[in-house]
């Protein structure tokens, strides 16, 4: 039983991508530790093997791999840091997890004591429309 972890990653500015994989990295910590489920985040695992070795940034070139993953998993945690509304491939993980009937939430980061990363954990209600 694992969590899969959505998170947004792609954009033109590398400062950026780097800030969205420490954030992803504090959650799947968050999760480890709290939540006690094993945790699998493609931006977590492939961030470095990526940027080392020039590898696309796109989500087309990371769907198939990130969708193998998924349909295994018990639960998907979506991660509301910025980007995630716009993210294509948070948009096709929840697509996927709705259709599969993989259990989907939320987390929202929030502060939390000694400024250690906190996160509120809710149902994700996602609407699918037909187009």
């Amino acid at each position: 039983m694992f969590a899969y972890i959505a998170s947004p990653y792609t954009h033109e500015d590398p400062e950026i991508r780097h800030k969205r994989y420490i954030e992803a990295c504090n959650f799947v910590r968050w999760v480890a530790l709290t939540v006690k489920l094993t945790p699998y985040s493609p931006i977590v695992h492939w961030h470095d093997i990526a940027v080392k070795n020039d590898l696309p940034k796109d989500h087309e070139f990371w769907n198939k791999m990130d969708k193998d993953l998924l349909v295994e998993a018990t639960t998907m945690y979506v991660l509301g840091i910025d980007g995630w509304k716009e993210s294509k491939g948070i948009a096709s993980e929840v697509l996927f997890a709705t259709r599969h009937k993989i259990n989907s939430v939320f987390a929202e980061p929030r502060p939390g004591a000694n400024n250690e990363p906190h996160y509120h954990i809710t149902p994700l209600k996602y609407k699918i429309v037909k187009g």
